[in-house]
């Protein structure tokens, strides 16, 4: 009698907002609250339980441990050689990303410079991980059956010496033919010519460059390793090619390795 009825408008607006509650942003928000207070806990720990927060934060390396002032730490000898590997890894690994990048800036002023004197038919550009290897192609390096450096291509590789001094890196340039036989009083195979032509390049780049001779090494690879088909004269024009490629500078224990292709030396390949 003295009780009231709820409306029927009533009962729909608990029930919409029994089905609306919590709002979308509600779990955002209590997580971040939490993680507030979680942050605010760990610090006041931190606080009484005399931690330095630096050695946290990121102030202080792994190689700092050594002069952690705390006395009863104790630096082991396993602890020390963790420590050691540890710098020396992280030096090689910055090593190793400015040969990337040094690598990697030679390529594009090399194929900058190819584009800025037209040269993109003539000359090819590839760079590798460690390497960059420039292809020009024979007709604009060399007269056909000669070894003799044509005078219009010395301004190219006047360009490329100029990156191979700021890039100490080692420098292997090889000589290819097609598989035509021929027919010199000068050269008895196409082997002989193309180590001559490899010869020639490397000389023109040390003596006229003054380039570290130790970086250097020249190889005849004669018709033996074709990058197209010398049945077609397409093809045998392809394969009528120098690659010159520049990589990092190996390890002592590679270097030491190499044996026979030594500071300066021309190989048959």
């Amino acid at each position: 009698m003295g009780r009231k009825r709820k409306k029927a408008g009533d009962a729909m607006d608990d029930v919409g907002i029994a089905a609306f509650w919590p709002p979308p942003w509600f779990t955002t928000y209590s997580d971040f609250t939490t993680l507030v207070m979680t942050f605010f806990i760990i610090l006041s720990c931190m606080l009484v339980l005399k931690i330095d927060v630096s050695n946290i934060s990121g102030q202080k390396k792994l190689g700092d441990a050594e002069s952690l002032q705390d006395p009863s730490i104790k630096i082991t000898v396993e602890m020390k050689k963790m420590i050691d590997d540890y710098r020396l890894l992280e030096q090689q690994q910055t090593r190793e990303m400015a040969t990337l990048t040094k690598m990697e800036e030679a390529g594009k002023n090399i194929q900058q410079y190819i584009q800025e004197v037209h040269l993109e038919a003539f000359v090819r550009v590839e760079t590798a991980k460690w390497k960059v290897k420039v292809v020009p192609l024979l007709p604009f390096l060399f007269t056909p059956g000669r070894a003799a450096i044509r005078p219009t291509a010395q301004d190219f590789l006047d360009r490329l010496a100029k990156v191979f001094a700021s890039n100490p890196g080692q420098i292997r340039i090889a000589g290819h033919t097609d598989s035509l036989p021929i027919y010199s009083a000068e050269y008895r195979s196409n082997w002989e010519l193309s180590a001559a032509r490899a010869t020639a390049i490397m000389r023109y780049l040390v003596e006229v460059h003054d380039l570290d001779p130790q970086r250097f090494v020249a190889v005849g690879c004669g018709p033996y390793h074709p990058v197209a088909d010398n049945g077609t004269p397409e093809g045998r024009k392809q394969n009528r090619r120098v690659e010159i490629e520049i990589t990092q500078a190996p390890a002592p224990a590679e270097a030491a390795g190499e044996g026979a292709a030594g500071a300066g030396a021309v190989v048959f390949e």
